[in-house]
């Protein structure tokens, strides 16, 4: 009934990016794209994966369509991209199930049905012009407490993305706006970033889609609040870290998380079964010091896209590192920001921590059970709680 890949055949490994991941197309004829850019796309990805892979991704392309895939709305509505049709697409959705064609296309169909029933590319439109006039409440209150940013560009010349949880307070953003401004927000940067690589293919002939992304998680003292902060943050990504790798796979070429403090292995315990165990091998985990990841960054950027305070560990540099975050206080998208510090937000009072700890643990009881398989206790025994406060 339709063209099948057996399921059982093994696809070549992906092939890696290593730095000079350029030589391969360099070492071919010129790079002259034909008019049609998904055939540009298909004769960039000839040139740049081992033939076999090719191959392979070719009869995926086949399955696809014999599925009916062309027709689904996700791949022809208003503003949609040809998904079923694009070569790196399918490369990654291929590669995220490990060359089973079958598993691919259930994937596939999921994160087209996703994108479907969510009218990702309408709302997508809509929050951008939103984000560009800057005038309602949600987006001015993501702005000024907004913890993600673009940093530059790696040695391919595609975006970077940085994250600083270590600053954020992503459960006071939800709390005040609700989730999907703050989807919507995470995913136009992920959209960005492709689109970015889809123009550097058509100009270089090599079809490289996966980026470099820095999450710093470091406990600087600036932003108080910092494990409830984090552990305020799991609920959303719980929800949505599984969207963002059924829709969005394979698009992590390295994740560096720095400045990890000592607390951080407790989140790392929530947040680790979210991850995909092929993502868990592309991630960096590095300590407070940055020798810990300078030569390692400086492999795969050129400097002026490592900020000072990823090149320093004088707290002088830390004070300067953008963005802020902020905590968010309740009521944030009414209240007027004057007399806060700025480039952020308020810090929690320290007679509040109690509280906000105890809130944020009561919340996660269910959570830790759930991943853990037992209640949520600390090391020998103690409760969570009096683990992690001072005596």
């Amino acid at each position: 009934r339709r063209a099948r890949m057996a399921p059982s055949r093994p696809m070549a490994a992906p092939r890696r990016v290593p730095a000079n991941c350029g030589d391969r197309a360099e070492a071919l004829a010129p790079w002259c794209p034909p008019a049609d850019e998904l055939e540009a796309e298909w004769q960039a990805l000839e040139r740049t994966v081992e033939p076999e892979e090719f191959k392979n991704i070719r009869a995926f392309r086949d399955l696809v369509q014999a599925e009916g895939l062309d027709e689904h709305k996700a791949c022809t509505g208003d503003g949609a991209a040809p998904h079923s049709k694009s070569a790196s697409t399918l490369m990654r959705f291929l590669r995220a199930r490990q060359g089973n064609a079958d598993a691919a296309l259930k994937l596939f169909t999921e994160a087209m049905d996703w994108r479907r029933d969510f009218a990702i590319d309408r709302k997508l439109r809509e929050w951008r012009a939103e984000w560009e006039e800057g005038a309602t409440a949600r987006v001015k209150l993501l702005r000024f407490y907004d913890f993600t940013s673009t940093v530059g560009v790696d040695n391919l010349g595609l975006p970077i993305n940085l994250d600083r949880n270590s600053q954020g307070d992503v459960g006071g953003i939800v709390r005040e706006i609700g989730p999907e401004a703050l989807l919507l927000h995470l995913v136009s940067r992920i959209e960005y970033q492709f689109a970015q690589a889809r123009e550097r293919m058509l100009r270089t002939g090599e079809c490289i889609c996966s980026f470099i992304e820095i999450q710093d998680v470091g406990n600087y003292g600036l932003v108080g609040s910092w494990l409830p902060r984090a552990l305020g943050a799991v609920p959303f990504y719980k929800n949505y870290a599984p969207i963002f790798d059924k829709v969005y796979p394979e698009r992590v070429r390295i994740c560096f998380i720095v400045r990890a403090p000592s607390a951080f292995s407790l989140i790392w315990r929530l947040a680790s079964p979210l991850v995909p165990e092929a993502t868990k091998g592309k991630i960096r985990l590095k300590g407070y010091a940055c020798a810990s990841w300078a030569e390692e960054m400086a492999e795969v950027m050129p400097q002026e896209s490592i900020p000072e305070w990823l090149r320093s560990d004088e707290p002088a540099a830390f004070k300067q590192a953008r963005p802020w975050g902020g905590i968010v206080p309740k009521g944030g998208s009414r209240t007027s920001n004057a007399n806060q510090r700025p480039g952020g937000g308020p810090c929690l009072a320290p007679r509040a921590l109690d509280a906000a700890l105890s809130e944020c643990l009561g919340s996660w009881r269910g959570v830790l059970t759930t991943n853990a398989g037992k209640s949520p206790r600390g090391p020998r025994g103690k409760g969570v709680r009096r683990a992690i406060l001072p005596a």
